[in-house]
């Protein structure tokens, strides 16, 4: 996988911590937008709650992407090869 054209490969904390950092700080301020809002049903339980899974997304998911693609830009056919009669 290239780094050229890439400027976050180069960043040693990578775009999940960077993203993360980012998530967080909104989800403060959102949480803080929340809490003085006037009671909407639902609301104050739905944004966070859906803070809470993006978090849940950069911190467990993102970084598993940069091996996928690894994976893929090397053309891994492990995966394609395998003959079903073999199971």
């Amino acid at each position: 996988l290239s780094r050229e054209g890439h400027p976050h490969l180069h960043d040693p904390r990578g775009v999940d911590g960077r993203a993360a950092d980012q998530l967080s700080q909104e989800g403060e301020e959102e949480d803080r937008r929340v809490r003085e809002q006037p009671r909407q049903v639902g609301h104050r339980e739905h944004v966070p709650g859906k803070l809470q899974a993006a978090r849940y997304f950069i911190r467990w998911e993102l970084p598993e992407i940069e091996h996928q693609a690894k994976l893929l830009a090397g053309f891994d056919d492990t995966c394609t090869t395998m003959n079903p009669d073999w199971f």
